[in-house]
């Protein structure tokens, strides 16, 4: 997850998205062909102030560029298996996040 940079020019989700995942890979990114960003939203508890409040996402589907993908396997990751996600074997798992996976179950993306 990533905020949008403001600076100018601002960024498009889909920017943010390919930078977010480049950062955190380490190797260029690009939005995987054929797909495109989708909104989500929900009302959740804030866990700093208490207050519900309506979160808005823009879920950018990113991919190693094939170049770079090679690159990954001697990075420090461990990729969690969706399934033990969702039955809960792995904690914590943010609210915004498991309703993003299931978003993203309904879409057809997991």
């Amino acid at each position: 997850m990533t905020k949008l940079q403001s600076d100018q020019p601002a960024e498009t989700p889909e920017q943010a998205g390919v930078r977010a995942a480049a950062e955190v890979l380490g190797v260029p990114t690009r939005v995987v062909p054929g797909k495109v960003a989708k909104f989500a939203r929900g009302l959740q508890r804030s866990p700093r102030d208490g207050d519900i409040k309506d979160y808005q996402y823009n879920v950018v589907p990113v991919e190693p560029h094939p170049d770079f993908a090679s690159h990954i396997s001697s990075q420090p990751f461990v990729w969690a298996s969706f399934d033990k996600l969702q039955a809960g074997e792995y904690q914590p798992i943010s609210k915004s996040v498991d309703a993003l996976l299931r978003e993203c179950v309904e879409w057809g993306w997991i």
